[in-house]
């Protein structure tokens, strides 16, 4: 996690009107491609800090794909070609010699599906920590108790800490997953459809845990339910199919996408004639 120190600087570009907000990631004419296949061109976009970005658009846009690769797990899909770079904090993460294994722990990654590892609760926040190098048993403990009440799990599940997460509900199993990622205290969260496997209830759970995180973190959640991301999200960028692959339409503030949008395609969209 930033450091508070810096986090205030950044929190005050924020409050300062006379400024305009400093990108704290930034794509440059990111583009990929699925062997001959383009998933995606010359996307260039902020990340803001401390905010909510919410990448909406129509299946196949590449929305998915793109989050993949602010963290560089795209690298790992065969056949795989991307080109352009990535700014954190003005440091260029597509430079060789990267290190991937400290860039996606900074840079956590939170799936559609929840991807509980088959262990007990306890394990699946502390191994995670443990292949990082630490083994002191009292700050594992302190950091598990940590982000399962950060995610508002602690309640729920401190009398079975031994016991299988495959046996937690949906709801349960995804914000255990959120868990896991924070505890390795990153400073971004990249979330592809958390809610989409889960029903009404659970996926108003994980909303509000969203809303809350990012006092703390820096979230980009992939999202097909509009209404989702006109409650949650600072900043809409909105994906769309040109020329065989996913192209950036419009990015911008949520209220300004939703109720001013610059270009007809998004405007096609958000009023259901489109997508």
């Amino acid at each position: 996690m930033i450091p508070e120190n810096e986090r205030q600087i950044f929190k005050e570009n924020f409050d300062n009107q006379n400024l305009a907000p400093k990108p704290f990631l930034q794509t440059h004419e990111l583009s990929m491609s699925y062997r001959a296949k383009k998933a995606f061109h010359n996307i260039s976009m902020p990340i803001h800090f401390g905010k909510i970005t919410a990448i909406v658009g129509p299946s196949g846009c590449g929305k998915s794909s793109f989050l993949m690769c602010l963290n560089r797990l795209a690298e790992m899909i065969p056949d795989t070609q991307i080109s352009g770079h990535i700014e954190l904090d003005q440091n260029n993460l597509m430079k060789n010699g990267a290190c991937t294994v400290a860039l996606r722990k900074k840079i956590g990654m939170i799936f559609q599906k929840p991807s509980p590892f088959p262990f007990s609760i306890r394990k699946n926040i502390i191994l995670p920590l443990m292949e990082h190098g630490q083994k002191n048993r009292r700050i594992l403990n302190e950091k598990l108790e940590f982000v399962l009440k950060k995610v508002g799990l602690w309640d729920e599940v401190k009398s079975r800490l031994e016991t299988s997460a495959l046996q937690l509900s949906g709801g349960q199993q995804q914000r255990l997953c959120i868990a896991r990622a924070l505890a390795l205290e990153p400073e971004i969260l990249l979330m592809d459809e958390p809610c989409s496997a889960l029903d009404p209830l659970s996926s108003a759970v994980v909303e509000d845990l969203m809303k809350d995180l990012s006092k703390d973190y820096t979230v980009v959640v992939v999202t097909h339910n509009l209404a989702q991301a006109k409650r949650i999200a600072d900043y809409v960028a909105f994906f769309w199919v040109q020329e065989g692959a996913g192209s950036l339409i419009e990015f911008g503030p949520t209220k300004e996408i939703f109720e001013n949008p610059k270009n007809p395609l998004t405007l096609s969209y958000i009023s259901g004639f489109r997508g």
